[in-house]
């Protein structure tokens, strides 16, 4: 009679597909990924125009962070799943292996 592995199988669902609207997509594609920070053309600006805009951009940067965590967060979770079922599947194919020998 054969051993039951040690974890038992679970159904694993497959991973969320999420449409993004074309536009979204094409600012994907489009947008630098550049680890260094644009200049912001303020010359001639009021002091209140700059403070608009650089407010702007900070709202636009924290979105992209929050955006980055997220995808990140996915990614470890992602990874964990992975890491979980080889670790399942070593354990079977020794149990496997150990039984045949």
């Amino acid at each position: 009679m054969a051993r039951r592995a040690t974890r038992p199988a679970t159904k694993v669902e497959a991973p969320l597909v999420r449409k993004t609207p074309t536009a979204v997509r094409a600012a994907k594609v489009s947008a630098p990924r550049s680890t260094h920070p644009r200049k912001l053309d303020l010359d001639g600006m009021s002091a209140e125009q700059k403070v608009a805009v650089l407010l702007r951009e900070r709202e636009k940067l924290l979105g992209q962070l929050e955006a980055a965590s997220a995808r990140v967060a996915s990614m470890e979770a992602r990874d964990e799943q992975l890491i979980d079922r080889i670790t399942w599947a070593l354990d079977t194919l020794a149990d496997l292996l150990g039984e045949g020998g």
